[in-house]
């Protein structure tokens, strides 16, 4: 059953909410100057890929059309593709946390940052249980002896944004399976997950372009790699070579007070002094 938990005025805002199962939801609002029998292609299935559908919005309310897509969290590619116009019709994504695991989780999480579309957990009390986890290295606290490595609700610190959290509870739950010797191919296939590219040191007038026109990737790709580099120490002891240089180069450049302004810290200096404590550590962990 369907529960409206919002106006139903034209031009305002709806949202609905169905009972806990697997997938996520996506909210939908198309106005008038949309034709009533406009076509969404996109990709559907629970668990495993379909064939793309074409859904046809049959409910037509005076000034607007409401309708909502059920689909699996792992298919967002009909997101991804979609047309700025097709994008700036989805008010918002409930997800259902019944039978979903963090890694799926994570990933829409993700693709609702890209898009910049509000994300409503719902289910709580269905949620799976949480997968075993790594313990931290020995070392660890040695190397990382500071609060705010430890701390995953300061979003100032490096774990305690949303990304960074993602990457080192995610990464803690891979080495229950999987050797450290072979921790690139994790970080590899969580970048191709989230749609992330690496991004090298920039130029001031690129910062200013990418933070304009593509902001999402950069700045998760700078928490991402941060993020990273401290669940190296964290779990391994040890740092990668490459992942320390561009943790580095993340670290200036979100150090850099253009960076530090657009994000809208709530204490700008707090942040600039987390991050020379994790730049500190980075530098001196021991090399893989």
């Amino acid at each position: 059953m369907i529960v409206s938990s919002g106006s139903s005025g034209a031009g305002e805002k709806r949202w609905y909410q169905k009972a806990p199962t697997r997938g996520a939801e996506i909210i939908t609002k198309r106005f008038a100057d949309i034709a009533p029998n406009t076509n969404l292609r996109f990709d559907s299935g629970f668990g495993q890929p379909s064939a793309p559908r074409v859904l046809r919005p049959s409910k037509l309310d005076s000034e607007f059309i409401d309708f909502t897509l059920l689909f699996d969290v792992t298919s967002w590619e009909f997101l991804a593709d979609a047309t700025t116009s097709a994008q700036s019709q989805i008010l918002g994504a409930i997800v259902a946390l019944a039978a979903i695991t963090s890694e799926e989780i994570s990933a829409l999480k993700q693709r609702c940052k890209k898009l910049d579309i509000p994300l409503v957990s719902v289910g709580i009390d269905d949620a799976p249980t949480p997968e075993p986890l790594a313990d931290f290295h020995p070392d660890a606290h040695q190397h990382l002896p500071q609060d705010i490595f430890w701390d995953s609700s300061n979003d100032y610190g490096p774990v305690g944004n949303d990304t960074g959290a993602d990457v080192l509870g995610l990464y803690r739950a891979w080495l229950v399976n999987h050797d450290a010797n072979t921790r690139a191919s994790f970080f590899h296939d969580l970048l191709a997950q989230w749609q992330l590219d690496v991004v090298q040191d920039i130029t001031a007038e690129e910062l200013e372009v990418r933070l304009r026109d593509s902001e999402y990737e950069l700045l998760t790709w700078d928490d991402a790699i941060i993020g990273w580099a401290v669940s190296q120490i964290a779990c391994d002891g040890s740092i990668d070579s490459e992942v320390r240089r561009l943790a580095e180069v993340a670290v200036a450049r979100q150090s850099d007070s253009t960076v530090v302004e657009y994000r809208g810290w709530t204490s700008s200096a707090d942040r600039v002094a987390a991050l020379k404590v994790v730049s500190e550590a980075v530098r001196l962990a021991p090399h893989a």
